[in-house]
C-alpha cells in the first residue's frame, strides 16, 4: 500500500465506505460509474492499492476511504505477457504483477481459472486461444478441439494438462462458475457488514 494511503487512514479513521463505484470487469479492467477508465496513473494506483477484507469484499484503499469493488468474475483477471525470453508468455494479473500458477480449471461455461499462490483469477478470454496451445493430453500431445470438447462434456477417460513456461504441467480441474464466489471465499457484489 502506498505510504500518501498510510498517513491519510491514520489522519483520517472514519471515512464512509463507498459501494457500487468501482468495478473490475473480466478483462481486468477498470470502470468507475460505468465509464471505462483509461488513466494509467490511476490503474496503477488502484492496483498498488487494491486489497480484501475478512469477509471477501475487495476495495481500493483510496487514501482513508474503502472503495468496494464489484466483480464481473473473480478478483483476479489473468492475462499472458510475453516475456524477456521471447519464445515463452508468463502469467500476469491486473495489476501487472507475475502470476506464479499452481492450480487451473475450467468452468461449466468454458472459461479458464488459474489459481496463483492462492488467488483465484479467470484468464481474460483474449488469451484463451493462446492458452489452449499450452494444453496437452496425459501423453504430452497438443490437445484438439475434439478432446477439449469431449473433456468439456464430462469425459472422464480424458485428461487435459496446462504446461507452464517453467515445464510444470497443472493438471485441468472441472469447476462450478457458481460455486467459485464461496469456494474460493470472495464476494462479487460486496454491501455494507450490519453492525448487529
Amino acid at each position: 500500500m502506498d505510504e500518501m494511503v498510510l498517513r491519510a487512514m491514520e489522519k483520517w479513521p472514519n471515512v464512509p465506505a463507498v459501494f457500487g463505484w468501482l468495478r473490475l470487469d473480466r478483462r481486468g479492467r477498470w470502470w468507475i460509474r460505468n465509464e471505462l477508465l483509461s488513466n494509467p496513473v490511476m490503474i496503477d494506483f488502484i492496483g498498488r492499492n487494491y486489497l480484501a477484507d475478512a469477509f471477501g469484499r475487495y476495495y481500493f484503499q483510496n487514501g482513508p476511504q474503502k472503495v468496494f469493488v464489484e466483480l464481473e468474475a473473480t478478483p483476479w483477471i489473468y492475462s499472458l505477457t510475453p516475456s524477456s525470453n521471447a519464445q515463452m508468455s508468463v502469467f500476469t494479473d491486473q495489476t501487472g504483477v507475475q502470476a506464479l500458477p499452481e492450480a487451473a480449471g475450467i468452468d461449466d461455461e468454458g472459461a479458464l481459472y488459474l489459481l496463483c499462490e492462492g488467488r483465484i483469477g479467470v484468464v481474460d478470454e483474449r488469451d484463451l486461444i493462446q492458452v489452449i496451445e499450452l494444453m496437452t493430453d496425459a501423453n504430452g500431445r497438443k490437445t484438439d478441439d475434439l478432446q477439449l470438447a469431449s473433456w468439456m462434456d464430462g469425459n472422464q477417460s480424458v485428461s487435459l494438462l496446462l504446461v507452464l513456461a517453467d515445464d510444470r504441467r497443472l493438471p485441468l480441474q472441472r469447476l462450478s462458475r457458481q460455486n467459485l464466489p464461496s469456494v474460493y471465499g470472495y464476494q462479487l457484489r460486496p454491501s455494507e457488514i450490519s453492525a448487529d
